[in-house]
This record gives structure tokens, sequence and C-alpha cells, in this order.
């Protein structure tokens, strides 16, 4: 049961390392960040908020405005619904 959880282990540090070099590499050809929409956003966070704990500590991107946009958008559409509804 190690052995496969090492080689897990390590499947996951290489696919790792490949989008790592992916992602350098298509920014290098973009020349500067690609602006994210909205969606592209919402995307990103409900991704790292399944990993914030990593990207908290490599401090890739700020988790806390993205989530605070989403909490806040739910909020919003949640209050809309109970006005319409009641």
């Amino acid at each position: 049961m190690a052995k496969v959880q090492q080689l897990f282990s390590r499947d996951l540090a290489l696919a790792n390392d490949y989008l790592r070099q992916e992602n350098q590499i298509l920014r290098g050809k973009l020349g500067s960040r690609a602006p994210l929409t909205e969606a592209d956003r919402r995307i990103l966070v409900q991704y790292g908020l399944r990993i914030k704990e990593r990207l908290a500590a490599r401090a890739f991107f700020s988790l806390q405005a993205g989530v605070a946009r989403v909490q806040s958008t739910r909020a919003n559409k949640s209050r809309r619904l109970s006005c319409s509804v009641g």
C-alpha cells in the first residue's frame, strides 16, 4: 500500500511540474498577465478552495478576494431570489 501511495505521489508531483512549466511557457508567450473574466475567477476560486492551504503557503494568488467576491455574488443572488419569491 505504501508503494502505491509513493507512486501516486510521484505521479502527482510530475504532473504538477509539467503544469507549472506549461504555465510558465504560456505566460512568456503572452508577454503580460492575461485578463481574467469574472467566470474565470469563479472557476479559479472553486478549484483553489480545494487546495487553499497549499496555495496560501506558496502565495500563488489571493483567494480571499476571490472568495469574498463569490460569496458576495451568491448573497446578492440569494437576496434577489428571496425578494422575488416573497
